[in-house]
């Protein structure tokens, strides 16, 4: 039989024990239970704003850009079952989406936002991307036509997602970014537009583009000198009274005349009639007349105006002899015939083609045997006015036996 103290000397260390096994049973141990919980949250997709980013058209997309966050971090994106990679941060985008980018088509599009974790948040939009409208505008101040070209033309602009800029011929012009806008007076020389082929491409801002091709002439007026004398009195290569006929496919706007306007009615025809000097800015002497379609092409005429002459008589001689015979001892009288009003008449008689010196009056007296038979005889009227530049008019007779 065991001794008590036996027992009670194994006593000690049983207890100490049990208190060692107590305390490993009641200390808690790290486990997968207070592991870090498990990521369940999807991405969170938001549409960016502002034109350079997203463009809305007629209730669709023209372009479109997406912001992404996602607290575990975003991984990659599947457009269309497209897929792009992304850099596994909070905090990613998807910028600049149309047809064409990232996947994207014309039409209903599915986007898949995947997190690290692989949680995913899915979002449909469609694109519907439209090009600017681009129409010539009418009226003969913004554009003239020169059969199937242009002397100057204008061009309205539209877009539902805005119109953002123009480049004609390479030559680019920067717009207000606005749904409407225009593109005015295009002639070559202006805004990089050339003589003959033109192309203009029309961009909105989500960079959809229009593209249109014209042609461009600089043909100015046409102008002739109308030929009936009720119009043009010529002398030699000047002119006392000159009219033109003026013609242009783009319509005539004005004429200059050595610097004096005259503003015309902008019709395919028109005239200048009756130029002389006083008259629309004539001058005597050297003249310029400038003649402008609507478009602002020219042509340049120079002309010559002379005073009028003044307008002469029918001269005849007759002689004082029986049957007015022409014979040595006749005494000739000029009749100068019908001139103009006012005009000073002076005479000079002419013997065989010679002037006959001294001999300046209406009468000639054939004296001193220098008029035989056959020799010819002839007086010219000069008449004088003011205003106006000389006239000469001659009669001639043969004397006889």
């Amino acid at each position: 039989m065991e001794s008590p103290v036996s027992a009670r000397k194994l006593s000690k260390p049983l207890g100490a024990l049990s208190a060692l096994v107590m305390g490993v049973a009641m200390t808690a141990v790290p486990a997968a239970a207070h592991a870090e919980e498990a990521d369940t949250k999807a991405p969170i997709v938001t549409v960016k704003s502002g034109d350079s980013f997203t463009v809305v058209a007629n209730g669709d997309y023209e372009k479109v850009s997406f912001s992404l966050q996602d607290a575990g971090k975003i991984d990659k994106v599947v457009l269309n079952g497209v897929t792009k990679d992304l850099s596994n941060n909070i905090w990613s985008d998807l910028n600049h989406v149309k047809p064409g980018v990232f996947g994207a088509i014309h039409g209903e599009n599915t986007l898949e936002v995947y997190d690290v974790a692989g949680n995913v948040t899915t979002h449909t939009f469609v694109l519907n991307p439209q090009a600017p409208t681009v129409t010539v505008k009418e009226g003969d101040t913004f554009t003239a036509t020169d059969g199937a070209a242009y002397e100057k033309v204008s061009f309205k602009l539209t877009d539902a997602g805005k119109v953002d800029k123009v480049v004609l011929n390479g030559v680019v012009k920067d717009l207000a970014n606005d749904k409407w806008s225009d593109l005015n007076y295009v002639k070559p020389g202006v805004f990089g537009a050339v003589l003959g082929e033109n192309t203009l491409e029309v961009y909105d801002v989500a960079g959809n583009v229009t593209t249109v091709h014209f042609t461009l002439s600089a043909t100015g007026p046409s102008v002739t000198i109308k030929d009936n004398a009720t119009y043009t009195v010529a002398d030699g290569d000047a002119y006392e009274l000159i009219s033109f006929k003026l013609f242009d496919e783009g319509k005539v706007d004005r004429v200059v005349v050595n610097g004096v306007v005259k503003d015309l009615s902008n019709n395919k025809w028109s005239d200048l009639n009756y130029v002389k000097p006083g008259a629309f800015g004539g001058v005597l002497g050297e003249n310029t007349l400038v003649a402008y379609d609507i478009s602002g092409n020219s042509t340049t005429v120079n002309f010559t105006l002379v005073e009028p002459m003044v307008a002469a008589g029918t001269p005849s001689i007759t002689s004082h002899l029986p049957r007015g015979r022409i014979k040595q001892g006749a005494e000739l009288t000029v009749n100068e015939g019908d001139w103009a009003q006012g005009a000073q008449l002076t005479y000079q008689w002419f013997r065989d083609g010679e002037a006959v010196e001294g001999e300046t009056g209406q009468m000639l007296h054939l004296k001193g045997g220098r008029w035989p038979a056959g020799t010819v005889i002839t007086v010219e009227v000069t008449g004088s006015l003011d205003g106006h530049r000389p006239a000469v008019a001659s009669t001639t007779v043969v004397a006889t036996r």
